[in-house]
């Protein structure tokens, strides 16, 4: 007892660190600062001459972290007091003129000095290096600058690119930096064969063609990591590894190991779900992944929810030596929407290939189907079309993308003297956009456009023709219930406009909030378009099976609220 009562009496140790330094840089001292270091050490105990040492040691170290920040005549004073009750420390810090880049030279040796591109990539990577000639110097931006210097040289044909040499001269008394960077790009590299492990049922010609890396072709990295990404989403492995292998004496021959686990030779699929737009779902999926033992996919599909009933069918070959996909296919189908009610059976051909970004295909499609509408209005329509479908992809695969663009452009159209009760032609255009803001903001804007071109709708197919509305069109409107009025219910019209322009704020990695203005009509004709505006709040959640959005929107033509709920991202 009368030890902790002695104990109460002692003063409390009152260890303090003052700094005195511009925003921008006082985090970083009070961080990194040696005395800093020691007063987070709770069960630490320093004498007087460890503390004194420590202060000695935070007067070489705050000078060492301006000079990292650009610093480079920095004006420091500091002072240091002990009392039996503690010490206290002050830093007082005037940075001076920040160390400007005043030249950066960059020089290239090795097998891209040879090359014909050498001056074009030189020029090239001295404009966009992040590292630019009037910009503050820090260390950081340097290693980074450098860093990227070397990944840029070695994702494309030279894998073995590295510094050879690197320098920063720095004149303090004229705040400037003279930057140099040589790099040796090692020798040009080439794919050689395929050295393919793992195949049991399937043959390498599959793997090759999957893989598209021609020997002789140079290398990119890129084109491994496609590669991977084709074997992985063909489905035909459960897991692929590609890489290069030994090189070999002459780097134009580089192998490439590509080492695959085989997928099960059956798939069956369940799914349930509910949507706004379209009430519960159920579908089924049955996969065979070697149908007849040529590498062929059957896949056997149902589909059933409020709005729409489907069952179909596809058979799909490996890829070709151009690496394009060819399948055929049949489907039938009910629809029954705002009244109107489709009945159609389709047969079609495609050809489908993926290059980079772009996705292409060509479709040929035999349809026809059965129409009424609100139990009055019956016609028969049939088309044998010709259909050209290119899509560009730039926006990340992320859950909720902050840049790039999506944009999709469909051709197609029918002759009446083939197969078709009426001629037709179908353009169509969708565009969607991801713009940055700050750390975690981002703007989206899309846009909708499409025509069909003929006398009027009689004989037309509902699948080439429009409407507007729901989670993915216009929010506040019910699904697909904007478009031309027969007799009480909605039908499908020969042109669209639709637009929307949304912002997002994430609170946090996982939970945002949305404000969003969708506008847009189908009808029959240009003049009849009267653009429809739903506008309203939303919630976004980053969940663990994929993107969620939770929209409450105003239509302002039918004045009421309505709910919008979606999984995924549309593209």
């Amino acid at each position: 007892m009368l030890a902790l009562l002695l104990c109460a009496a002692l003063p409390a140790r009152a260890d303090q660190l003052e700094i005195d330094a511009p925003a921008g840089l006082k985090p970083l001292l009070e961080k990194n600062l040696d005395l800093a270091w020691g007063l987070r050490q709770k069960d630490a105990h320093f004498s007087a001459e460890a503390w004194r040492e420590l202060y000695e040691k935070s007067r070489d170290t705050a000078r060492e972290l301006l000079e990292t920040e650009g610093y480079f005549s920095p004006r420091i004073e500091s002072s240091y007091t002990q009392t039996a009750q503690g010490w206290t420390a002050r830093f007082r810090v005037e940075p001076g003129p920040r160390t400007q880049v005043a030249h950066l030279d960059l020089r290239l040796t090795g097998a891209v000095a040879q090359s014909p591109q050498a001056q074009r990539l030189q020029q090239n990577l001295l404009q966009t290096l992040p590292l630019q000639p009037g910009m503050p110097f820090t260390q950081q931006a340097w290693s980074a600058t450098k860093r990227d210097a070397v990944q840029r040289l070695a994702a494309r044909r030279y894998p073995d690119a590295h510094i050879a040499a690197s320098q920063a001269l720095i004149d303090p008394q004229k705040h400037t930096a003279q930057l140099s960077l040589v790099l040796d790009s090692g020798p040009a590299y080439a794919f050689g064969a395929l050295d393919v492990r793992g195949l049991k049922r399937y043959p390498p010609a599959l793997v090759q063609r999957l893989c598209g890396l021609p020997q002789g072709e140079p290398y990119e990295q890129n084109k491994l990591l496609d590669c991977q990404r084709n074997l992985e989403h063909s489905g035909y492995f459960q897991s692929a590894a590609v890489q290069l292998g030994s090189a070999p004496e002459n780097a134009a021959a580089i192998p490439v190991q590509v080492r695959v686990e085989e997928a099960k030779p059956y798939k069956l699929t369940l799914g349930a779900g509910y949507g706004t737009d379209t009430g519960p779902r159920a579908q089924a999926q049955w996969l065979q992944r070697d149908f007849a033992r040529r590498a062929l996919q059957l896949k056997l599909a149902t589909l059933v929810e409020n709005t729409q009933q489907q069952a179909s069918a596809e058979l799909l070959w490996p890829p070709d030596a151009d690496r394009y996909l060819w399948s055929v296919g049949s489907a039938a189908k009910r629809t029954d929407i705002e009244g109107q009610v489709t009945r159609a059976l389709q047969i079609l051909g495609k050809r489908a290939r993926k290059q980079g970004a772009v996705e292409t295909a060509l479709v040929a499609q035999f349809q026809v189907e059965q129409q009424s509408v609100g139990n009055i209005l019956q016609q028969s329509n049939r088309a044998l079309s010709l259909n050209y479908i290119w899509t560009h992809h730039t926006a990340p695969a992320t859950d909720y993308p902050r840049r790039g663009w999506v944009s999709t452009v469909q051709v197609g159209g029918a002759l009446q003297a083939l197969l078709s009760d009426q001629s037709f032609l179908r353009l169509y255009w969708r565009h969607l956009q991801f713009f940055p803001i700050g750390a975690r903001d981002r703007l989206l804007g899309r846009l909708e456009l499409g025509a069909t071109l003929a006398s009027s709708t009689q004989g037309i197919p509902t699948d080439f023709l429009f409407r507007a509305g729901g989670a993915n069109s216009v929010r506040g409107y019910a699904y697909q219930s904007l478009g031309p009025v027969v007799g009480g219910s909605v039908v499908s019209g020969r042109y669209v406009v639709t637009g929307s322009v949304e912002y997002d704020h994430f609170f946090t990695p996982l939970w945002g909030a949305a404000l969003f203005v969708d506008a847009g009509q189908a009808a029959n004709s240009l003049g009849a378009l009267h653009p429809q505006v739903g506008l309203g709040p939303g919630l976004r959640y980053r969940s663990p099976i994929g993107p969620v959005n939770l929209d409450v929107a105003y239509g302002v033509g039918v004045h009421q609220w309505r709910l919008h709920f979606s999984l995924g991202v549309s593209f």
